[in-house]
């Protein structure tokens, strides 16, 4: 957008345009991460470990697991490896 036409916009119709441009770069900072997550999830699945799926291997800042998610899987992990985390 070009100077002249930012100083002909309205506040709202600016504050538009600025949540646009900041839900846009967060929609390709979104996809770029995914395309990522892909991308170590197949190379770990390579080079042998086990993964069920990308999730398993990192989150994002949108997918952030709740309390109650976080101590089921700590609790599922303790009944796969007892002797490791229990001591």
């Amino acid at each position: 957008m070009r100077p002249l036409e930012v100083y002909e916009l309205t506040p709202r119709e600016f504050d538009n345009y600025i949540k646009g441009v900041v839900n846009l770069a967060k929609a390709e900072n979104r996809s770029e991460w995914e395309r990522v997550r892909w991308l170590g999830f197949v190379v770990s699945r390579i080079a042998g470990a086990k993964y069920d799926s990308p999730q398993d291997l990192m989150l994002l800042d949108h997918e952030q697991p709740s309390k109650a998610e976080i101590e089921s899987r700590k609790k599922m992990l303790k009944r796969k490896f007892p002797k490791k985390l229990n001591g």
